[in-house]
């Protein structure tokens, strides 16, 4: 879908003596890559404010998130004027960044054109006297996000610009482009819609005023920098930190976190004119202090907890039931708590309390200390989970967190300590005896009370998990432990998500006109994220580099990366340093395949319905006992290969026949309908197995396996002209 955006423009005009520099000229010839070299005596250079993410007249917003990749997209786009696409282009994009402007943020685009082109001077005479005033972007998006709800604007009930209570305000609607393809061009003409974007001389990459003879040739440092460290092969075993990271430009101290032994080999192999310009900081984040199997571990010294292993490659967490198939060996099965996990320790008449991240919380919780203290045991180190309570129901991880963070109190809740490991008991390392052993001895060492107790478990062989899993499991899900397990025995731990739960890493986030915010989302390691999208509005609030828990409907692989679909954030994790492995992401999709094809199939069929001229179709679906299904008008397979949608009517409970009824139907066979004086016909064109993906009120999603209908279908209700309809469509990949 093709939607332009107009911006108006306001000419800055300056006097001085213009000037290529060197390093336009350079990435000209990098980025572009002409047949014949650019030399900087033949072409001029202009720059303009393209988009910002301020609401434009159409009710749309290119989000903060969505301009890291319109900028790597503009690159090596052509600028036309008037959308003209039987011209060829008169300038041609050659570079694109983000800048902050008037307290909003914004994409500045620098493009280039030769001298000697017909009409070159032309151009530039219109453009620096305020003839040509105004641009716009010609691109290719997919999904236009409603401010309110996050669906897809085209179908849900708000409309832009109306206003609409939200979070105890009144909010005007508008939609976010998301899903952006492609650029197709920029391009200059007579009108825009993108308030206060401006055409501009000034080249330079960034403002700053220093004296410096380095400045002088207004550079971009982090481009400087992070060349030379790729021409090095350096670039993955480094960060760059302080402002060149967050401003995109140097305070003439460059921080570049590595590991000792690569300072040397970096100045040497810096620009002359940089080496005395960088601080270098000891990178320690590989140093791990997990203790090795040979070290006994002491109460007072935090220990990093034990997890169920993940990897890149690996991962020991399932999201459906069907795929936890053990075949032998015995395992414990145990709740999966919304809580804060923590460990105690106490070592005579100490007592210290450590969060997963090492750090002490015991401030906090000054009576669970003292029901420690009055323990028997003289040292001990404990791991479990804190769970606040109001009453007998279960908050949140959220609602412990705020307590911990912000001693957020609430007079009739309290906290319960849910115990599931024994580390050390009274001299004696327990991490390398069996799992079944050390929940033994905690049995039998700490009797329960109102703010303790241990986790109950059930042991079970491997060919029962799935039962019991679903009898032990919260609303989080559940733990499943080798019985013979140790401590430290990662790979023979497992954990079952109630639903599709990913932690990710965000990248960049974005405050709504209502108070909201949408967030860019990764996954994998902080050296190689894989974008996954942006979630859902979200009253959470949350900075790049923190970690968010978000729940999706279901996700698809497209090409060489992923798509979620209706990502919620549930809360962030400030128990959590790292975000998921791409690993996950893999598991999940193959799960949910293998989970289709084990699971028993139910019949879909699409049957041809003719008499005369007149047609439709009927899309019917066995559900146990009865049939329902789709009346399907003007459907053309072709076009909705191709992703367009579709008017239907729903039918439930029709009876089970008609999912086989194949022949004729004569006249006096319509029951009701005496207009109909011809015979009509239905023909089975098509038939498989279908499994529902989700299920609301107003909208479905199959995934269907036949001959012809083949994918991801989404119905969706609608409301047109006043009325409510159905839409049918195929997901696209």
């Amino acid at each position: 879908m093709l939607e332009e955006l107009l911006g108006n423009l306001e000419g800055r005009l300056t006097e001085e003596k213009e000037v290529v520099s060197d390093d336009l000229v350079f990435l000209i010839n990098s980025k572009i890559k002409p047949l014949v070299p650019i030399k900087k005596d033949q072409i001029f250079v202009r720059a303009m404010f393209l988009v910002s993410d301020e609401v434009n007249s159409y009710g749309g917003c290119f989000p903060s998130d969505e301009h890291e990749n319109l900028v790597y997209l503009l690159v090596d786009s052509p600028v036309l004027v008037g959308h003209k696409k039987d011209k060829l282009p008169i300038a041609r994009n050659f570079k694109a960044d983000l800048i902050s402007k008037e307290g909003h943020s914004w994409i500045k685009v620098w493009f280039y054109w030769l001298k000697s082109s017909e009409g070159a001077v032309s151009l530039k005479e219109n453009i620096d006297h305020g003839i040509y005033k105004e641009c716009s972007l010609g691109f290719l998006f997919e999904f236009p996000e409603c401010s309110i709800c996050g669906q897809d604007m085209r179908y849900c009930e708000h409309i832009p610009f109306k206003t609409y209570p939200q979070n105890g305000r009144v909010t005007q609607a508008y939609f976010n482009y998301r899903k952006i393809k492609k650029v197709l061009e920029t391009s200059l003409v007579y009108r825009g819609a993108v308030p206060n974007t401006s055409l501009t001389r000034e080249l330079i990459y960034q403002k700053h005023e220093c004296k410096e003879d380095l400045c002088g040739l207004k550079r971009l440092y982090r481009e400087v920098v992070e060349g030379s460290l790729k021409k090095m092969g350096l670039k993955n075993q480094v960060r760059l930190a302080g402002s060149i990271k967050d401003k995109g430009y140097s305070d003439h101290k460059v921080d570049i976190i590595c590991k000792p032994e690569l300072r040397e080999k970096i100045i040497s192999l810096l620009p002359a004119s940089y080496q005395d310009k960088v601080n270098f900081i000891p990178d320690e984040s590989e140093t791990s202090k997990k203790p090795k199997e040979e070290d006994a571990v002491s109460p007072l010294i935090f220990i990093p907890p034990t997890k169920p292993f993940k990897s890149e490659k690996v991962s020991n967490e399932f999201f459906f039931l069907d795929d936890l198939n053990f075949s032998s060996g015995e395992f414990i099965v145990e709740p999966k708590y919304d809580g804060v996990r923590c460990q105690i320790h106490r070592k005579e008449e100490k007592i210290e309390i450590f969060t997963d991240n090492g750090e002490s919380i015991k401030n906090k919780f000054a009576d669970l200390i003292k029901h420690f203290l009055q323990s028997q045991n003289r040292s001990f180190i404990l791991d479990g989970e804190l769970v606040r309570y109001r009453g007998k129901t279960r908050l949140s991880y959220r609602d412990v967190f705020e307590f911990v963070q912000k001693n957020d109190f609430l007079f009739d809740s309290h906290f319960k300590y849910k115990v599931f490991d024994i580390l050390f008991l009274n001299g004696r390392d327990l991490t390398k005896i069996p799992l079944a052993q050390r929940k033994k001895i905690l049995e039998d060492s700490f009797s329960e009370n109102e703010f303790f107790n241990a986790v109950r478990f059930e042991k079970v062989s491997g060919d029962k998990i799935t039962d019991v899993v679903e009898k032990v499991s919260t609303s989080e899900g559940a733990l499943i432990k080798e019985s013979n397990s140790g401590y430290f025995d990662s790979k023979d731990w497992y954990k079952w998500k109630r639903g599709l739960q990913l932690d990710v890493l965000v990248t960049r986030a974005m405050r709504n006109k209502g108070g909201t915010f949408n967030y860019l989302c990764a996954v994998g390691s902080e050296k190689k994220p894989l974008i996954l999208g942006s979630t859902y509005s979200t009253n959470i609030q949350a900075n790049p580099g923190d970690i968010l828990r978000v729940q999706i409907d279901y996700l698809d692989k497209e090409n060489d990366g992923f798509s979620w679909h209706a990502p919620k954030v549930l809360d962030k994790r400030v128990d959590k340093k790292e975000p998921d492995p791409v690993s996950i992401l893999h598991r999940m999709i193959r799960e949910r395949d293998l989970r289709f094809e084990r699971k028993k199939k139910e019949r879909f069929v699409l049957q041809e319905h003719f008499w005369e001229e007149s047609k439709h179709h009927h899309l019917r679906f066995e559900k146990k006992e009865i049939a329902a299904g789709l009346t399907l008008f003007k459907l053309n397979l072709s076009e909705l290969e191709r992703g367009k949608r579709f008017l239907c009517d729903w039918k439930d409970e029709q009876d089970l026949k008609w999912v086989d009824f194949e022949r004729e139907i004569r006249p006096e066979d319509y029951k009701g309908n005496s207009n109909r004086d011809s015979v009509a016909h239905i023909k089975i064109s098509d038939q498989g197995e279908y499994e529902i993906l989700k299920e609301e009120k107003d909208f479905f999603s199959f995934r269907i396996v036949g001959e012809t209908l083949d994918g991801v279908y989404l119905i969706r209700k609608v409301r047109l002209n006043g009325s409510l309809r159905w839409l049918f469509w195929k997901k696209r990949d």
